[in-house]
């Protein structure tokens, strides 16, 4: 049926849909992924952003101790770590605080990115459940409506099929009686009855007269009747039965006017009635030919008698055909009351056949509003999907750059970045350590060294050593990141010569001949100058 094929069309429609939702699905946990990772890209660059904000802050607070020309290179320094193609930073305090807070404006606006990535995720897997609950409510209709269809249907095969077999029946029982009225027909012939009459006779109406001419033969009346000589001795009575028959048949006259009326009334039904109605005026007429006369031959008596036994059976059928009637018309009023609920029945299905293609309809509607929805939010999932892998990008270039400023700084201090555990909080404790031992330097009166720039922790000019004529400054090189720290200046902090000459052994050192953790531990600062590495 056309309904059928639409619900398989509908089904199957459906199933690409699940396909594409599943499509969807997936697709929405790899940007959900995606969206993780660059958030803790995102946290990663804000620790050093951090931590760069920390060492920039720190710089400014040890910034007073330094020289002009170490300031100068410390910002030029500074400008080239921040200097990029597209964004040239000048040596200047104010190109240099306008590039750090470009980067911290992009950082938050990264920032802002994710939290709007965030909520637009939340709000695209609210939708797709929604879409979820929907197409569950439409599956369970669409099963619903299958079911009652089924139904339906069954009930429209079983009405059928016990209609056929009723036209089946109804069938076997007409040609049981036509071969039963045939061979009555036939027996009728042999015992005598015209065969004509019998013929328009009914099939009842047959048979009860066939009964009578059997009883009549069994008794030997019929055979008595037949033969007048042997009889003549009972005229008289035959006379007085006539006269009695007489009697009989002017109150059958009353009674036949009244059955006129009824054969009038019942018309085609009692045609074989009026026949026989004709058929005994006739017989009448003779009889009274007969009494008149006063002796008419048996065989005219035996058909007088013979009609009126017909005709007494005929009396006796015709209240039998009026029962027989009144059972026929209940029986066509239930089989009319039967095609009747058919016919309800057939309309009540199509009503909802109409009704079931209004839903598929209705159902294939939405379900193209639902696919063009889906694919409206998969084209927005992928433009949101680009911005973020140019985000991540534009924060891989950044985090390229911290790298290079980080693995600047430790070049400058004298340390390979590539083979520090903690190359942050290495990098901050050299810086503390050099700046430390500067000041205690300084409080302890030993002469600068010469005009020479110490760049880190070289052999030839350790950091920290000063010689004479230098008025008490020195140059720790241009990637110096922290200096004149207050626990430098802590007084609780050992200033003994021993203390002081142990702390330039250990800032002499090369840093390939990195020292053991127990001389770390004797020439590291004080307590007060530790820091925890979790914090870089």
């Amino acid at each position: 049926m056309a309904s059928d094929r639409e619900v398989e069309t509908l089904a199957q429609e459906l199933e690409c849909s699940r396909g594409k939702e599943r499509a969807t699905e997936d697709r929405l946990h790899k940007l959900t992924g995606d969206l993780m990772d660059a958030q803790v890209r995102v946290r990663e660059l804000e620790r050093q952003l951090a931590q760069a904000v920390h060492e920039k802050d720190h710089a400014a607070t040890v910034r007073q101790g330094l020289t002009e020309r170490e300031y100068m290179a410390f910002k030029d320094d500074i400008a080239a770590i921040l200097s990029s193609p597209h964004y040239p930073c000048s040596p200047t305090e104010v190109a240099i605080k306008e590039h750090a807070r470009r980067i911290v404006t992009e950082c938050k606006e990264q920032k802002e990115m994710c939290v709007k990535l965030e909520s637009r995720i939340s709000e695209l897997s609210s939708r797709w459940d929604r879409d979820q609950m929907s197409r569950h409510e439409y599956e369970r209709q669409i099963n619903r409506t299958d079911k009652e269809n089924e139904h339906l249907r069954e009930q429209i095969r079983r009405l059928e099929s016990e209609l056929g077999s009723s036209h089946v029946l109804r069938d076997q029982q007409r040609d049981e009686r036509d071969q039963l009225f045939f061979y009555l027909c036939k027996l009728a012939t042999k015992v005598r009855i015209d065969q004509t009459t019998a013929s328009h006779m009914k099939l009842h109406e047959l048979q009860e007269a066939l009964s009578t001419r059997i009883n009549q033969i069994v008794s030997g009346e019929f055979g008595l009747l037949t033969d007048v000589q042997a009889n003549a001795d009972r005229i008289a009575g035959l006379s007085r039965t006539v006269k009695r028959l007489q009697d009989q048949l002017a109150s059958k006259e009353i009674q036949l006017g009244m059955w006129r009326d009824k054969a009038a009334k019942l018309e085609s039904k009692l045609q074989t009635v009026s026949e026989a109605e004709a058929a005994l005026e006739v017989e009448r007429e003779n009889a009274e030919r007969a009494i008149a006369k006063g002796r008419r031959t048996e065989s005219e008596n035996a058909k007088l008698r013979d009609e009126l036994n017909r005709l007494r059976a005929d009396l006796l059928d015709l209240s039998d055909a009026k029962t027989q009637c009144v059972v026929t018309g209940e029986r066509i009023k239930e089989l009319e009351k039967t095609n009747k609920e058919l016919q309800d029945v057939r309309e009540r299905q199509t009503s909802e056949a109409i009704e079931s293609r209004d839903l598929v309809d209705k159902l294939r509607t939405e379900l193209t509003e639902l696919q063009n929805r889906s694919k409206e939010s998969m084209s927005r999932v992928n433009d949101e999907l680009t911005r973020t892998q140019a985000v991540v990008e534009q924060l891989r270039r950044s985090e390229s750059e911290l790298l290079e400023f980080r693995a600047l700084v430790s070049r400058l201090l004298g340390l390979q970045s590539d083979t520090l555990t903690v190359p942050n909080y290495e990098i901050v404790t050299r810086l503390e350590q050099v700046l430390a031992d500067y000041q205690l330097l300084n409080s302890d009166g030993v002469k600068p060294i010469s005009e020479r720039r110490v760049t880190g922790g070289s052999p030839q000019f350790p950091v920290g050593i000063c010689e004479p004529g230098w008025n008490g400054e020195v140059m720790a090189g241009p990637g110096l990141a922290k200096a004149g720290s207050k626990e430098a200046w802590n007084p609780t902090t050992d200033a003994s010569p021993a203390a002081v000459h142990k702390r330039l052994q250990a800032v002499s050192v090369r840093p390939r001949e990195l020292r053991s953790e127990e001389k770390r531990m004797e020439t590291s600062p004080p307590a007060t100058m530790k820091r925890d590495p979790r914090k870089y």
